[in-house]
């Protein structure tokens, strides 16, 4: 049985709680390549020539009508098992001497939406924020830089937006995590087609997990 560690305390961006008001635009594109969504549900958009060269562009929309329960971008209850774990470095630099483990808990459709839950073990003797360890860009403080593969259909998933901002976990270099201890993490993204029923997670520092279950 799973015991869930002690938990360091975690922020997600204010932004979050106006989310599931307003509509969320969603990128997925082939070749790991990004530009504008479309209206259409992620998947659905594949293009009609499977030529490495090609991009599909997808999105998804979502509104306080159509939400889940749950606001997009929220941490589900206390995780009751890790179905995957990898070891890292903050910073992802190998030269800090900093370990961590990065634990998946869940990835779980909501609607229009897949969450991801995860987590991040300091495996150090030295207390460590997570900055510039899972951002991408200019950004450096949130977990934008974890993405979803759909290697069938040779599309990327990067996390939502709202006004701007990543619908994950933000603000991290506010946080320390004590040696031994866990943060809690989220991110939101655009869901794959129902027949999509699992997806790659791709986590910067760790590597990719493959084949994670999308729990209904």
């Amino acid at each position: 049985m799973f015991h869930p560690p002690a938990l360091a305390t975690h922020r997600v961006s204010a932004r979050l709680t106006v989310a599931a008001a307003c509509l969320v635009a969603l990128t997925a594109c082939s070749n790991d390549q990004q530009h504008r969504p479309a209206a259409s549900p992620p998947v659905s958009s594949r293009p009609a020539t499977a030529a490495p060269t090609d991009t599909a562009s997808a999105g998804a929309t979502t509104a306080a009508s159509t939400a889940s329960p749950a606001t997009p971008g929220s941490v589900s209850a206390s995780p009751t098992q890790t179905i995957a774990s990898k070891n890292g470095w903050f910073g992802g630099e190998r030269a800090s001497g900093l370990r961590l483990s990065v634990e998946l808990y869940a990835l779980r459709r909501q609607g229009d939406l897949v969450v991801l839950d995860f987590g991040v073990r300091n495996l150090s003797d030295t207390p460590v924020s997570l900055l510039r360890t899972f951002s991408r860009g200019e950004r450096d403080d949130d977990v934008s830089g974890v993405t979803l593969y759909d290697p069938s259909a040779s599309l990327r998933y990067p996390p939502a937006e709202s006004g701007g901002e990543c619908v994950c976990s933000t603000d991290l270099e506010r946080d320390v995590i004590e040696p031994g201890d866990t943060q809690l993490l989220t991110a939101t993204f655009g869901a794959p087609s129902r027949d999509v029923r699992a997806l790659d997670v791709r986590v910067p520092t760790v590597g990719t997990f493959t084949d994670v279950a999308i729990e209904e």
